[in-house]
């Protein structure tokens, strides 16, 4: 043996000083920590992302729903004419011309049709005389003095219906309603 071998205690083979030992204990937890700390952002980000997603694709379900929504505002200018031309058509119904009467019922299907076809894409037509007045979905024109009560805040009259396009807004109804008699 030379004189640094007999001044050192032997160690067996396996075992490490006992600071490296303590160092290790201190170092593990702290890579466990920051596993499971790299684990939870990777759950927080994942979800981000699917919420993200989610969102997304819900924004885009609202806007391919509400694409068509300037041209069917556009379209209910011609209901409005349809309607007024078969409102003031009574006149010349009470008259027995053949050729008068199949003109008026041409504008009738095209008006029955053009109304079936926009409620395919969604819009439904609101004003109805006998409905409550809903400031939200109508737009009083004028009241009426009225003295049954039940007609009270009721539309007596549709000057041009409202629509809705899948339950929005695009158009309130412009009607008459009924209000309380002063006498």
């Amino acid at each position: 043996m030379n004189k640094n071998e007999a001044e050192t205690p032997e160690q067996p083979e396996d075992s490490k000083p006992v600071e490296d030992t303590e160092l290790e204990q201190s170092a593990a937890p702290s890579a466990q920590e920051e596993l499971e700390k790299a684990k939870q952002d990777l759950l927080y980000q994942r979800a981000d992302f699917e919420n993200s997603r989610k969102r997304l694709l819900r924004e885009q379900e609202i806007a391919i729903r509400f694409a068509n929504e300037k041209l069917l505002s556009e379209l209910l200018g011609v209901v409005d004419l349809f309607e007024l031309a078969l409102g003031s058509s009574n006149v010349l119904k009470d008259k027995k011309d053949k050729d008068v009467s199949n003109y008026l019922m041409g504008i009738e299907m095209t008006h029955r049709q053009f109304i079936q076809t926009l409620e395919k894409m969604g819009v439904e037509m609101i004003g109805k005389v006998g409905e409550k007045f809903d400031p939200s979905r109508h737009e009083a024109v004028s009241q009426v003095p009225v003295h049954e009560s039940e007609k009270i805040g009721t539309i007596l009259q549709v000057a041009n219906r409202g629509c809705l396009l899948h339950g929005r807004l695009l158009k309130p109804a412009r009607v008459v309603v009924g209000e309380a008699d002063a006498s």
